[in-house]
């Protein structure tokens, strides 16, 4: 494949190879069953997922999470009859 048939499968990311892509994609779909897979095994019911980090490349260096990332892992609900979202579960 050539980097402009790249671009058009990736539009508006810097990363083009088609491998990453692929494995990320699998990443994404481990980390979602993953968290689902938790939830029915403690019978628990959200809404929604958070999951953000900063300061990646630091932890990256040492090969795993290191001081100098911050985390969010959040399990959000919505209240019923509002449009409210409650935050269930957070790592404390």
């Amino acid at each position: 494949m050539t980097n402009e048939e790249d671009s058009k499968d990736y539009f508006g990311q810097e990363c083009l190879e088609a491998e990453i892509n692929r494995k990320f994609r699998d990443l994404h779909l481990k980390i979602v069953n993953e968290v689902i897979s938790f939830c029915k095994g403690n019978n628990i019911i959200v809404d929604e997922l958070f999951l953000r980090a900063d300061s990646l490349s630091e932890s990256i260096k040492f090969g795993s999470w290191h001081p100098a990332t911050d985390s969010q892992f959040e399990l959000v609900k919505d209240v019923e009859g509002d449009d409210y979202k409650q935050t269930f579960l957070f790592p404390a």
